[in-house]
């Protein structure tokens, strides 16, 4: 099967971001072929479009005929409203399956126009940052699956700080302070690929990009009827061979 994963991927995007980038893995490991579109020119991404309102819509649209299934990463920057929902539900429909990946906190939770059950009614699965999301939505009845795939401990880094500005008093000094805190944070980082490669990783399936990051599989519950929380299993260890 064939999945577009649509939204923003890391480097910029901060945590929900780095889970994001991860579902290219579950997805890879069950054996579907990946690609993704995100909004920001500085992802990490197969293709790159404005992906706001309307315009996301009219991207789900164009890319409906080259795609089996879409996870649609629902975060603020989407800037659905009451009218450009209708359209971008409309857009989903032309997929065999819906993925709803759900920021955390939820975004659009009190928008007027009922934004996010007008998602919902669109999605297979909706999948959550942790059980306390989860909870703060409603059970429907026929409602979508659910799945909670929290951060690991590599997705809470702190971001790289900024560098200082040109005007700023003792910029000599400052930009030392970065150097030393960004050293720190590339330091940090390499111990943290060293943990990652002991799991188990992506098919070639996978962008090239996100290689080596490890995965959550998700398996339904059997005989637990539509819209029951899934189980989710860790990580296994890579066989020697």
């Amino acid at each position: 099967m064939k999945v577009l994963l649509v939204g923003t991927l890391p480097p910029p995007g901060g945590v929900d971001a780095r889970r994001f980038a991860r579902e290219t893995a579950r997805w890879s490991a069950l054996g579907d072929s990946v690609e993704t579109l995100s909004a920001d020119p500085l992802s990490i991404s197969h293709r790159t479009a404005t992906l706001r309102g309307r315009h996301l819509a009219r991207e789900l649209r164009a890319l409906s005929g080259e795609f089996d299934a879409v996870e649609l990463r629902v975060e603020a920057s989407l800037g659905l409203t009451p009218r450009s929902v209708g359209y971008v539900v409309a857009a989903l429909g032309r997929y065999q399956h819906v993925t709803l990946f759900i920021d955390s906190p939820i975004p659009f939770s009190n928008s007027e126009g009922g934004v996010l059950l007008r998602l919902w009614s669109s999605a297979d699965t909706v999948v959550f940052a942790n059980e306390a999301d989860l909870g703060s939505i409603p059970s429907l009845h026929g409602g979508p699956d659910k799945i909670v795939v929290p951060p690991e401990p590599s997705d809470m880094a702190t971001a790289l700080p900024p560098w200082p500005e040109s005007g700023s008093p003792s910029l000599q000094e400052a930009v030392l302070d970065v150097v030393r805190l960004r050293a720190r944070a590339e330091a940090m980082g390499s111990q943290v690929s060293a943990r990652r490669s002991m799991l188990v990783t992506a098919s070639e399936l996978v962008h090239p990009s996100f290689k080596g990051s490890s995965i959550w599989l998700a398996k339904r519950v059997i005989g637990k009827s539509r819209g029951a929380v899934t189980k989710i299993l860790r990580p296994t260890p890579r066989k020697a061979g």
